[in-house]
């Protein structure tokens, strides 16, 4: 049986990603502190409602 590797780099849906994200510096610091500040009130109350009694 033959091994096959897989080198996620070699993909050109990897290779555009990267470039788009660093040339466009998309990511910046202000927008992930603002995502996770919407983030973090979202997970707690997709939480509370894991322990309703339906799913007791």
């Amino acid at each position: 049986m033959a091994i096959i590797e897989f080198n996620f780099e070699n993909l050109e849906v990897w290779k555009k990603g990267i470039g788009f994200a660093s040339e466009r510096k998309h990511f910046k610091i202000i927008e992930q502190l603002e995502a996770a500040a919407v983030s973090v009130p979202s997970n707690i109350a997709e939480g509370a409602g894991r322990f309703s009694k339906k799913n007791l």
